[in-house]
């Protein structure tokens, strides 16, 4: 089941769910830690498609993260890492 992430702005963004979450431990490894989740443990939440935000604020963060990650991943992988960081900078959006 695809993971779709809505901007405010309705800018659309999918990942397949196994994607999405080596995303964000990515995201984790290179620094990145939700300061606005909703509780500890934040992957409960933003794992799951069930409607949760992201704050412009954790978006940012998560943008300035995978851009250092961008790196490490491989060349073929890029593309869509760089399309997604551009996607968290456009502000807070919504995991569904």
């Amino acid at each position: 089941m695809p993971i779709e992430l809505v901007s405010i702005s309705g800018k659309r963004f999918y990942f397949s769910n196994h994607q999405w979450e080596e995303t964000l431990l990515l995201a984790k490894e290179y620094g990145w830690m939700p300061l606005d989740a909703p509780a500890e443990p934040w992957e409960r939440y933003y794992f799951s498609s069930d409607g949760y935000a992201i704050s412009a604020r954790d978006a940012e963060a998560l943008a300035a993260a995978l851009r250092l990650a961008c790196r490490a991943v491989p060349s073929n992988e890029q593309a869509y890492l760089r399309q997604f960081i551009a996607f968290c900078q456009s502000g807070e959006f919504r995991v569904e």
